[in-house]
């Protein structure tokens, strides 16, 4: 299997339209999963706070013992607003929906109205695709 899709994926898909600044909120779903790892460990070194969410208990261990994650929460069993409502009461700055495909969107209370940055990869041709953040 070759990694480099997914390392392209969540650098080039985090950094150049999350644009993250230090001490910025970065919510990241899936994780646990190739691009949310990197994402989440992408967004550490860049100095900001990290949410994850994950599908087993396992797996949020992990991301928070082992990758340093801010938070992290089971997704089946903790619900996702009020993970968010705990974790980042002053909002959040990007959210790196790599799981959903765009159907959640329970967060967007929760998107910080200065940055309002939504990424969802669902597919590799939006990774070429111009996209704007701030509209």
């Amino acid at each position: 299997m070759d990694i480099s899709n997914y390392r392209n994926t969540a650098y080039f898909g985090f950094l150049e339209l999350c644009q993250p600044q230090p001490g910025e909120v970065v919510v990241v779903t899936g994780a646990a999963g190739a691009v949310g790892s990197l994402v989440g460990q992408i967004a550490k070194i860049k100095g900001c706070k990290v949410i994850g969410f994950a599908g087993s208990d396992e797996k949020v261990k992990w991301i928070k013992e082992d990758l340093g994650f801010d938070a992290a929460f089971n997704y089946k069993t903790k619900d996702v607003t009020e993970a968010l409502k705990e974790s980042a009461p002053d909002g959040v700055d990007c959210y790196f929906d790599n799981f959903s495909g765009g159907g959640s969107r329970t967060h967007d209370p929760y998107l910080s109205r200065e940055r309002h940055s939504f990424f969802v990869p669902e597919s590799p041709l939006e990774l070429n695709e111009q996209v704007e953040l701030n509209p």
